[in-house]
């Protein structure tokens, strides 16, 4: 058969670099760098808060993904533990 168009070749490699651009994105609450654990050990007491903090984290993180260090992360969890 003929081959594809120039067109859609180019968008199905422009898919495949956005996808590869994606995987290493944290898009789990696994791929925190900090875990329920550590916003317990800034004082937060266990229970559902502990998950929409670390929810909150997240979806910071999967805007920007350079915030996803422990030191960025326990920072903005420690301003929302104590304001």
């Amino acid at each position: 058969g003929e081959p594809p168009p120039v067109e859609e070749i180019e968008r199905v490699h422009a898919f495949r670099e956005v996808v590869r651009s994606q995987l290493a994105s944290p898009h789990r609450l696994r791929d925190l760098a900090i875990s329920g654990d550590d916003v317990i050990a800034l004082g937060m007491a266990p229970g559902p808060r502990v998950g929409q903090l670390l929810n909150e984290l997240l979806d910071e993180v999967v805007d920007e993904p350079a915030l996803n260090t422990r030191e960025e992360l326990l920072e903005r969890a420690r301003r929302k533990v104590r304001p």
